[in-house]
């Protein structure tokens, strides 16, 4: 499925929001919960953090491009 390019931002926003939450989360629940209840400590630590990362992710990425275009010669 192909979705319009006017998308984009949303679409990049979410998958890498849910790739980096859902790894740093499942490291640091392993590293202070090891593998008791792992499942629901990273359950739980996920979605909270996917909510923020995927905000942050939506809102500062913009800003990002546009310092990585100032900081490379084109």
């Amino acid at each position: 499925m192909k979705v319009h390019p006017r998308h984009t931002h949303w679409m990049f926003s979410l998958i890498i929001s849910m790739i980096v939450a859902g790894i740093v989360t499942a490291v640091l629940t392993a590293v202070n919960h090891g593998s008791q209840d792992f499942i629901l400590s990273w359950e739980h630590s996920f979605i909270i953090a996917w909510a923020i990362a995927f905000l942050a992710v939506l809102l500062i990425a913009p800003q990002v491009r546009k310092l990585v275009q100032r900081l490379t010669h084109h």
